[in-house]
C-alpha cells in the first residue's frame, strides 16, 4: 500500500478547473520587503568578497539576517489570513488540506487495505494464461472540497486473475470498492471517469468457444461504487499500449506518431544539402531517436509478423532519408545497409533476448548457462562501508610484495599471481580462465586471490598491479556487478593489511614482468578458476545476433540488388556519408534511367545515346569522360566501393558526375 501512498502524493499535480479563483497570498508590500532584503544579500557578499574591513562585513551581515527574519514573519503571516479569507466556506480551515497546502502533510498514512489471495495473479505461467486476467489503470485525484485545483496520481495498476468472467467482474469491482473507501481517509478518490479496464481472455474454455476468438462474447461490467468505468481493447500504460490480444498492433501504429516528433529537430540541423554530417546525425539517431522508439522493446519485441515489420521499416524509414539525404524512393534495407544501422525489429527482438537471459535468465537460447553468468546488484542492497572503500597504496613492513596480472591470446584468457619475499620468489599460482570471461576479469581475480591468499594467512601483503582499471572499479561506490561486489567485501575485510598500488607495464619491473609471463604461459597450464562470465559477453553475444538476423534479412530482401553487388555485408561501423556515392550504388539519383521509371521522363537513355544509368555516366558517358572512374568486375566491386569511400577525390568525381548528369536531365525534362 505504500505504493498508493507514493502514487497520490509523491505526483501530486495541481490541474485549475476553468477560470475559478485560485489561492494566492503574493502581494505588493512582501515585493518591496523581498528586494530590500536582496539588495541587503548583494552588498553583504559584494563587502566579504572585496576583503572589506571585518567591523563593515558582520555589520552588514547582521542588518541583512535581520531583514530576512522579518520577511520570513511576513510571509508567513500573510499566508495565513490569505488562506482564513479564501476558506470562508470551508468548515475545517486548518486541517488536512491545510497541511497539503502548506507542506506540513505527514506522508507516513498505513492504507489497511485486506487483498484476498485469490486476486493476487500468481506466478504459474501456464495457470495465468488458462485463467481471464483485467489490468485496471486507475486514476487518482484529490476531493478538496470547494478548492479550485485537482491533483491526479497516474500510472497505479491493479492486475486480477480469474476463472470465470463473473467472478472476474465481482473481485475487481470489489477492490475497487475497498481501494476507494479506504482513500477517504487521504481525502482523494478514484477517478471512474479516467479509470480504464483492458481484459485477456484466458484458455481454460478453449474447446467449447469458437475457434481462434480470443476475446469475450459480452465484455465484463466493472464498477466502482455503482458507477461504471470503461473496458477498452487497449490502453497506454508506462509509455506502452497494451492490447486485449497482446499483438501489440496499437503500440507499434503509434510508433509513427512518435517518430515525426523526434525527427522534426532535424529540419533546423539538416537539409538535402546543407547541414550537420551524417556521423553526427546517425549517433544522434542512435542514442534518442532509437531508443525512444524501442522503449519497452523487452516486453513487445519478442517475435513480429511481415505487417508489423513493415510498419517498423516505414517508421524508421523516416529518420533514415534525412540522415542519408537521398531520394525518397530508395530502399528502406539499403539505406539500413549505407548507413551502419540495423532494421528496428532486429534490434526489438535482440533487446528482447537480452532481457530474458539477463533478467529472466532464460536458458532457451544458444547461450552459456545462466548459472554461469555474473547478475546484478540493486545499490541500495549494499551496505555503505562496503561501497565506498578507501585503502592505502602502501602499507608499512609488508610480509610479503605480491604481483598479479591477467592475459588474453586469441579469446584464451588467464591470470597469475607471484609471490616475493625480500624481493625474491616465494611462490606462485597460475589460473585459467573460461573463453567468455575477460581480461579485466582475470586481472581481478588474480588481485581478489591475492587478498584471499593473504587473509588466510594472516600476512600483511602489498599488492602491485598494472590494471589501472582495476584499482578505479574496485574505488567506484555504484558498480552493480555481484562478481565485483563480491572482490570489494574481501578487500574491506582485508583493509588495513593489504595495500593495493599501480605499476606501469612492461617497463622492467622484474616482478610484473614474472607475473605477466606467467599469465600468458597460465592459459595452457593453469589450473581452472571459474568465475562467471561478464555482462559484456552478453553484449557480445547480442550483437553478433542483431548481425547474424540483420545480414539473413539483407541476403534474403527482394530490393537492394544493385547495391548488395557492392555491399554484401552488413556492419555496424560503414557510413555512406557521401551522398552522390549513395546515388551512384542505389542507381536513385539524378539520372535518365531512373527517372523514367518514374514517368518523368519519356525516355531511359541518355542525350548521347546510350542507357542513362549510373554506370553509364560514371565509366562510358563522353559528357563525364574528363570525371570517369575504373569500372570494377563482378567480384573486386565490394573492394571499389570502400576504396572509393575513403578516396577524397573520387568522391568529387562523382560529385562533378552528379552536377553534369543533373543538368542533362534537365534538358531531357525541358524536351519533353
Amino acid at each position: 500500500m505504500d505504493l498508493i501512498t507514493k502514487a497520490a502524493f509523491g505526483t501530486f499535480k495541481k490541474k485549475p478547473l476553468g477560470h475559478k479563483k485560485i489561492f494566492s497570498f503574493w502581494n505588493d508590500t512582501l515585493r518591496v520587503k523581498r528586494n530590500r532584503v536582496t539588495a541587503l544579500y548583494r552588498k553583504y557578499n559584494s563587502l566579504k568578497k572585496n576583503d572589506a574591513p571585518g567591523d563593515s562585513v558582520l555589520a552588514a551581515g547582521i542588518i541583512y539576517r535581520k531583514e530576512r527574519s522579518e520577511l520570513k514573519k511576513l510571509i508567513n503571516t500573510t499566508k495565513r489570513k490569505a488562506w482564513e479569507i479564501f476558506c470562508l466556506n470551508y468548515n475545517s480551515k486548518f486541517g488536512h488540506t491545510f497541511k497539503v497546502d502548506f507542506s506540513k502533510l505527514k506522508r507516513n498514512y498505513n492504507l489497511d487495505i485486506k487483498i484476498p489471495n485469490n486476486i493476487l495473479p500468481v506466478r504459474n505461467t501456464s495457470n495465468t494464461s488458462a485463467n481471464h486476467v483485467a489490468l485496471v489503470s486507475i486514476d487518482i485525484r484529490a476531493a478538496f472540497d470547494s478548492l479550485d485545483w485537482e491533483a491526479y496520481a497516474d500510472d497505479l495498476a491493479l492486475l486480477v486473475v480469474a476463472d470465470s468472467r463473473k467472478k472476474l467482474e465481482t473481485e475487481v469491482s470489489s477492490f475497487l470498492d475497498d481501494l476507494s473507501d479506504n482513500l477517504k481517509v487521504l481525502n482523494l478518490e478514484v477517478a471512474s471517469g479516467k479509470t480504464l479496464v483492458v481484459v485477456f481472455r484466458g484458455t481454460q474454455n478453449k474447446n467449447k468457444q469458437k475457434k481462434g476468438l480470443a476475446t469475450f462474447k459480452r465484455t465484463p461490467i466493472f464498477k466502482i461504487k455503482g458507477r461504471t468505468i470503461r473496458t477498452v481493447d487497449s490502453l497506454k500504460y508506462l509509455g506502452i499500449y497494451i492490447d486485449n490480444q497482446l499483438n501489440w498492433n496499437e503500440h507499434i501504429s503509434n510508433l509513427k506518431i512518435k517518430i515525426y516528433n523526434l525527427i522534426k529537430n532535424f529540419h533546423s540541423v539538416s537539409g538535402p544539402n546543407w547541414g550537420v554530417g551524417a556521423s553526427l546525425l546517425k549517433h544522434w539517431y542512435l542514442s534518442v531517436i532509437q531508443p525512444a522508439l524501442l522503449f519497452g522493446a523487452a516486453v513487445w519485441g519478442g517475435s513480429f509478423t511481415k505487417h508489423q515489420i513493415l510498419s517498423l521499416f516505414s517508421v524508421q524509414r523516416v529518420a533514415l532519408i534525412k540522415i542519408s539525404k537521398c531520394y525518397r524512393t530508395c530502399p528502406t534495407n539499403a539505406l539500413n545497409v549505407f548507413l551502419g544501422l540495423p532494421p528496428l525489429h532486429v534490434v526489438a527482438r535482440s533487446l528482447f533476448i537480452k532481457f530474458q537471459i539477463w533478467y529472466d535468465r532464460s536458458n532457451e537460447y544458444d547461450f552459456i548457462n545462466v548459472d554461469h553468468l555474473d547478475h546484478f546488484i540493486k545499490i541500495n542492497h549494499i551496505n555503505l562501508n562496503k561501497r565506498i572503500i578507501t585503502f592505502p597504496p602502501l602499507i608499512k613492513n609488508p610480509d610479503f610484495d605480491i604481483y598479479t596480472d591477467g592475459s588474453g591470446i586469441d579469446g584464451n584468457v588467464g591470470a597469475a599471481v607471484c609471490i616475493f619475499k625480500n624481493n625474491i620468489l616465494s611462490q606462485s599460482f597460475q589460473f585459467k580462465l573460461s573463453n567468455y570471461n575477460s581480461v579485466f576479469q582475470a586481472e581481478l581475480a588474480a588481485i581478489n586471490f591475492a587478498v584471499g591468499w593473504a587473509l588466510e594467512g594472516g600476512f600483511k601483503v602489498n599488492i602491485y598491479t598494472d590494471s589501472y582499471s582495476s584499482i578505479q572499479v574496485l574505488k567506484k561506490s555504484d558498480v552493480k556487478s555481484g562478481f565485483i561486489n563480491n572482490i570489494k567485501s574481501n578487500v574491506f575485510r582485508a583493509l588495513g593489511s593489504v595495500g593495493l598500488s599501480w605499476v606501469k607495464a612492461h617497463a622492467g619491473i622484474p616482478g610484473n614482468e614474472l607475473a605477466d609471463q606467467f599469465a600468458k604461459s597460465a592459459i595452457t597450464e593453469g589450473n581452472f578458476l571459474d568465475i562467471p562470465a561478464p555482462y559484456s559477453f552478453l553484449k557480445k553475444y547480442i550483437k553478433n545476433i542483431i548481425l547474424s538476423d540483420w545480414q539473413q534479412h539483407w541476403g534474403e530482401y527482394d530490393t537492394g540488388v544493385r547495391v548488395r553487388e557492392y555491399v554484401p555485408f552488413v556492419d555496424f561501423n560503414l557510413l555512406t556519408h557521401n551522398r552522390y556515392l549513395l546515388f551512384f550504388i542505389s542507381g536513385h539519383g539524378p539520372f535518365p534511367a531512373y527517372l523514367f521509371r518514374f514517368k518523368i521522363l519519356n525516355s531511359p537513355n541518355c542525350i548521347c545515346g546510350g542507357l542513362g544509368d549510373p554506370d553509364h555516366f560514371v565509366f562510358d558517358c563522353p559528357h563525364t569522360k574528363d570525371f570517369h572512374l575504373t569500372c570494377p568486375s563482378g567480384i573486386f566491386k565490394p573492394d571499389w566501393f570502400s576504396s572509393v569511400l575513403k578516396n577524397v577525390g573520387s568522391l568529387r568525381r562523382l560529385q562533378e558526375i552528379c552536377v553534369i548528369s543533373n543538368r542533362i536531365c534537365n534538358e531531357l525534362k525541358s524536351l519533353n
